[in-house]
């Protein structure tokens, strides 16, 4: 079952290392897409095991 069928008010992340989205999401087709389509995304440190920015 889908997670917006079980609980439509749920807030889901997308999570990201750091170092991904310093090199992979700075692409223009990819952060276009986590643009128009109004992502939330996590960063976290992969060494540090923690997150270090919520970007909603």
């Amino acid at each position: 079952m889908l997670i917006v069928a079980e609980d439509p008010d749920r807030i889901l992340y997308l999570a990201i290392p750091h170092l991904v989205y310093n090199s992979f999401f700075q692409l223009e087709f990819p952060a276009l897409m986590l643009q128009e389509n109004s992502v939330k995304i996590i960063f976290y440190d992969i060494e540090l095991e923690r997150v270090i920015i919520w970007k909603e």
